[in-house]
Formats: structure tokens, sequence, C-alpha cells
């Protein structure tokens, strides 16, 4: 039970990961913010949203490890890294607006 749990932690761990990478972008940032007026981050802030994902992508390969072990975990970690990214994806394409919370979060 706690291996889902880790498991499920890392997906989402990694999927607000390539999301904040995702919003880095102007394009689209503007199709999750734009309507609502949020600031876009500052050009300063940036690094800061792209050492959290990269930090945020190491925690999941962490828990994926450190629940499945070596061999499965990093295993595991790269299906998480595939299926994250194409969720990412998904949600700029047809719900952006489902990333407005991420969004808000990035603009403060």
């Amino acid at each position: 039970m706690i291996d889902a749990m880790f498991t499920v932690v890392a997906g989402v761990a990694i999927y607000l990961a390539f999301a904040w990478l995702a919003l880095l972008q102007e394009r689209h940032w503007e199709s999750v913010a734009g309507v609502r007026n949020l600031p876009c981050p500052s050009p300063g802030a940036r690094p800061r949203w792209q050492r959290c994902a990269a930090l945020s992508i190491t925690a999941g390969l962490m828990l994926c490890i450190a629940s499945h072990g070596l061999g499965f975990g990093t295993i595991l970690w790269f299906l998480l890294l595939a299926v994250c990214t194409m969720a990412v994806a998904f949600t700029l394409a047809w719900q952006p607006q489902q990333l407005y919370r991420v969004a808000r979060l990035m603009s403060f």
C-alpha cells in the first residue's frame, strides 16, 4: 500500500514539474493565465522555478527508488516521466484552464 502511495506522490511531483516548465513558456502562460490577467513570472524568477522543477523530478526518482528498489524504481520513474509529460501536453491542449492554480502559484 505504501508503494502505491509513493508512486502516486512521485507522479504528482513529476506532473507539477513539467507543468512548471511548460508554464515558463509565454505561449502556454497566456493560454492558462492570460484571460485572468495574472502577471507572468519575472525573468529573475524563472531560474527558481526551473530549480523547483528539477528538484521535483529528482524527488520523484528518489520516491520511486525508495519504494520499488533501484532496478524497477528507475524503470518506473522513466515511465512516469513519459506519462506525466503527455498528461501535461494533453492538459495544455484541451483544458489549459485546469492549470490555473499552478499558474497562480507561480505568479507570486
